[in-house]
């Protein structure tokens, strides 16, 4: 969880100009803009002053993401810890699902379900982060990222 600092240069562009996705590996799955909460941001959300950015990665990658957007917030200050509509969910493909065959991006689960596609689990590996090109394939476990409400449809 991260606060963007006011003169910080991700201030006022959009997730798709910084690409922190493609050059870090880090997914942005919350953004807290004082009392609204925008869940699996778009690639045309706008960062702003004091947004509180709730990332996903590796250690290397967070360590990095906190040189462009300011220093990570202490356990103390982490607010996501009390949303209880946010939250971590496996989804495992079966044959003729709906997603199968379909990359991340077309599987409309980010704007149908407000989750986002963290990690997923194939053949005995993991793929974190993967790039929204990637295809779903049957018997492929989806790890989710969104909101608790919305994601129950799924299952």
């Amino acid at each position: 969880e991260f606060v963007i600092d006011p003169n910080s240069v991700v201030v006022g562009k959009t997730l798709m100009d910084l690409a922190l996705r493609e050059t870090l590996g880090v997914i942005i799955a919350l953004i807290e803009r004082g009392k609204v909460k925008i869940l699996a941001p778009t690639r045309d959300t706008l960062l702003m002053s004091y947004d509180r950015v709730f990332a996903i990665g590796t250690d290397e990658q967070l360590a990095l993401l906190s040189n462009i957007l300011g220093p990570e917030l202490s356990e103390s200050e982490e607010g996501l810890s009390n949303d209880s509509n946010f939250g971590l969910f496996s989804y495992d493909v079966h044959s003729n699902d709906r997603f199968s065959g379909k990359n991340i991006r077309e599987s409309g689960i980010r704007e149908h379900y407000g989750g986002l596609v963290v990690g997923i689990e194939r053949a005995g590996e993991r793929i974190l982060n993967p790039d929204s090109k990637l295809i779903i394939q049957e018997s492929d476990k989806l790890w989710l990222v969104g909101n608790i409400s919305k994601m129950k449809d799924l299952f």
